[in-house]
């Protein structure tokens, strides 16, 4: 098992096995711990792609990676994305077999004050990791979640205007 993804202080993803994960989500509900297994096709962020590594480095040599126009967090690292690491193929590598940083990169971008977060695209799934991690801060969704009854109208003006509002 590997650690795929830490979201949020209790939202942990866990990649690997079959076998292994259906066993620990047992665990976790013996404990009274909820778990929810996933639907992926292959166990991302986890050693289970050690065997794919080598024609993906192969494929990464072959394109020009360019240096960032804007600034963003590294789910690697969990801090600022540097030119080198993004021109390095080895970094992609790294992003495939290695734990997703959501909440170091949360958690950095919270050192500047003043900051607003919007969820952009469909659900409220980063929204909900990043209500989890920020204190005070200002977290909205673009749209809504697909199960919300809310008109699409109605969900991106309540946004905009709490974002006005702060």
């Amino acid at each position: 098992l590997s650690i795929a993804a830490v979201n949020a202080p209790n939202l942990l993803v866990f990649s690997g096995e079959t076998d292994f994960i259906e066993q620990l989500k047992k665990e976790l509900d013996s404990d009274g711990k909820k778990s929810v297994l996933l639907h992926t096709s292959h166990a991302f962020h986890s050693a289970m792609m050690l065997p794919i590594v080598t024609e993906f480095t192969k494929e990464l040599k072959r394109v020009k990676f360019k240096t960032p126009q804007i600034a963003y967090i590294s789910n690697v690292t969990g801090d600022w994305i540097k030119e080198d690491e993004v021109q390095n193929p080895q970094y992609w590598i790294n992003h495939l077999l290695g734990t997703v940083r959501f909440m170091a990169g949360l958690q950095r971008l919270s050192k500047d004050k003043n900051r607003f977060y919007i969820e952009i695209g469909p659900g409220n799934t980063l929204t909900t990791f990043a209500r989890q991690c920020l204190n005070d801060e200002v977290v909205v969704s673009s749209l809504r979640h697909p199960n919300q009854s809310v008109n699409d109208f109605e969900h991106i003006l309540n946004s905009l205007g709490t974002l006005w509002s702060n």
